[in-house]
């Protein structure tokens, strides 16, 4: 079952789901779908139950599309009685290049968390706002991934999840996911690749 994205609005970016909703048409009209070069993205959350009574799985997806990289994330947490992981999937096709595939093994929910409501919980902590109701950010220069900033309802301090993946030596990247907010920044490293 689809659950709606509703957005408190302290953080959606409407401009950016206007921009996104207007691109088809315009590209559409020109004829020329591959040559318009600007961004496309979406986001949804679905919750669905499990085979027992007492399991679901809820999974968040967010797109992105440009002329010089597509990104698809999918973040699931599974639960019932008697546990609880979170996995994840982030697939890139960039132009010219080979498409990257990374995955999340099974995480315990203590470390990540995608809650029904759509909240990223990190190390425990809740931020009290739909994340799956927001839109990717890529900066190709900077080889970042962002949700964010936003400010949810019952904090003053902005929040942003950062997926990057910085060198860390021997020809290698240590992927890593980052939450920035109030002037922390709490990383959970998700892996090594090396050339």
């Amino acid at each position: 079952m689809e659950v709606p994205s509703v957005g408190v609005g302290l953080c959606a970016q409407p401009h950016a789901r206007r921009r996104a909703r207007g691109i088809g048409l315009i590209c559409a009209a020109a004829l020329l779908p591959l040559a318009c070069g600007s961004d496309r993205t979406g986001s949804s959350l679905e919750v669905e139950d499990g085979a027992g009574a007492d399991s679901r799985q809820i999974s968040a997806t967010w797109t992105y599309r440009s002329t010089e990289v597509d990104v698809d994330i999918i973040l699931s947490t599974k639960e019932s009685s008697k546990s609880c992981a979170t996995t994840g999937v982030l697939v890139m096709d960039e132009a010219l290049a080979p498409i990257e595939r990374y995955v999340l093994e099974q995480t315990d929910c203590a470390t990540l968390r995608l809650t029904d409501s759509g909240d990223i919980v990190l190390y425990g902590q809740a931020t009290g706002y739909d994340w799956a109701e927001e839109q990717l950010d890529v900066d190709t220069d900077r080889e970042t991934i962002e949700l964010g900033p936003c400010t949810p309802q019952d904090s003053t301090s902005p929040v942003r999840f950062t997926l990057s993946a910085p060198d860390c030596g021997n020809d290698c990247t240590c992927a890593q996911l980052t939450r920035r907010w109030g002037g922390q920044a709490v990383t959970l490293p998700l892996g090594k690749k090396c050339d």
